[in-house]
């Protein structure tokens, strides 16, 4: 099997991070370093992520090797849709 050939949304979540992570997005004030943390235990939803921020949109800012700053420059929002659609899409893919 090819790199090409994997497709990661079919790698399921861990329930107990992703539960942790919809926790976090959904409190009033969201430290992203917390968040970062959580984020970097779960391969699925760092890759989307990763996929996320380098698409065009996001690309006009220098490389980031960091996941803090990435979260910072994709926003809470953007976040918070990963890890929503994620849940979602892995609630119903039983």
């Amino acid at each position: 099997m090819r790199l090409e050939e994997i497709h990661i949304e079919k790698v399921p979540s861990v329930p107990q991070i992703l539960l942790e992570l919809l926790r976090l997005c959904h409190k009033s004030v969201v430290d992203f370093a917390e968040l970062a943390k959580v984020i970097e235990q779960e391969p699925m939803i760092c890759a989307k992520t990763l996929q996320t921020a380098n698409t065009v949109f996001y690309r006009q800012w220098s490389e980031v090797t960091n996941i803090h700053r990435l979260l910072v420059v994709l926003g809470l929002d953007t976040v918070k849709q990963i890890a929503l659609t994620s849940a979602v899409h892995q609630f119903f893919s039983k």
